[in-house]
């Protein structure tokens, strides 16, 4: 089994049997998202600022081109380094400085310049951020194991970009363990193809 995911394009999962030659066949089974991981983190992160903001100041944000630049700096940061654990966590610092001129709330400015232009995000936050696109990988596992429950799975492979996450990783690794006993992340997994993947990791 295969999860591919990249953070800018849909999540996939495949399927495919090794045959005799250590060759590998066709894909046996698809399932994917329409959404990449960005898309899921981008709309919880998106309403945590709102509810600081205002809808006011993110739709000018989002009209001036500096949202999607917020959004890249929180997932370039944090993505990887998440781990889950409280014990782990660092409060996240989001600067904000590059948007002042887009508040026009003296309320908010006033609030903001006192914080030196940072919002602080903290564990239960980063965590609710994170919550939707891991469930939503969990969930794509878990349908393809559940219907495929006469079949041996001899390893899951963790390819592209956002499976750097160490928080997905220790997901999946204590969801599905049990049922599948090889859970690997290959070097590189970001340049990592499904079929070099799976090649890199036979034994």
């Amino acid at each position: 089994m295969v999860l591919g995911c990249r953070s800018d394009r849909f999540i996939d999962l495949t399927t495919r049997k090794v045959l005799n030659n250590d060759q590998l066949g066709e894909t046996t089974e698809r399932y994917g998202s329409t959404r990449g991981e960005h898309a899921y983190i981008e709309t919880e992160l998106i309403e945590y600022l709102r509810g600081i903001l205002g809808d006011v100041h993110m739709d000018l944000l989002r009209d001036n081109g500096q949202m999607q630049y917020l959004i890249q700096q929180f997932c370039n940061y944090c993505k990887i380094s998440f781990t889950g654990d409280e014990k782990d966590f660092v409060i996240y610092d989001l600067k904000i400085e590059h948007i002042e001129r887009y508040i026009k709330d003296d309320n908010i400015r006033k609030k903001f310049e006192d914080l030196d232009w940072i919002i602080e995000i903290y564990f239960l936050t980063m965590k609710s951020i994170f919550e939707p696109v891991i469930r939503r990988n969990l969930s794509l596992i878990k349908t393809l194991l559940d219907n495929n429950v006469h079949e041996t799975f001899s390893a899951i492979f963790l390819v592209g970009d956002f499976c750097e996450s160490k928080y997905l990783q220790k997901r999946i690794k204590q969801e599905f363990s049990h049922r599948v006993f090889n859970i690997l992340v290959p070097f590189q997994p970001t340049v990592a193809i499904s079929r070099g993947a799976v090649i890199y990791g036979l034994p």
